[in-house]
């Protein structure tokens, strides 16, 4: 029986759903620690994060929903 494959979400639609909750591209970077600039690079494509950004960025969106949900 094959294992189902986890689908890992590109950080570009987690920063779009994070966008999407409310945040700024500048609420962002200053809750990551990053930059405005590196966010907006993230976002569009033509940056790769580092494992430690990835991770609090999926952090980030998870409590931004786990908000919206509980509102």
């Amino acid at each position: 029986m094959p294992m189902a494959e986890k689908r890992i979400e590109p950080l570009d639609e987690v920063i779009e759903q994070i966008v999407g909750s409310g945040l700024s591209e500048y609420d962002i970077a200053d809750q990551v620690e990053a930059s405005q600039a590196s966010i907006n690079r993230i976002r569009n494509g033509k940056q790769r994060p580092s494992d430690e950004i990835g991770q609090k960025l999926r952090r980030l969106r998870d409590r931004r929903l786990s908000r919206e949900a509980t509102a």
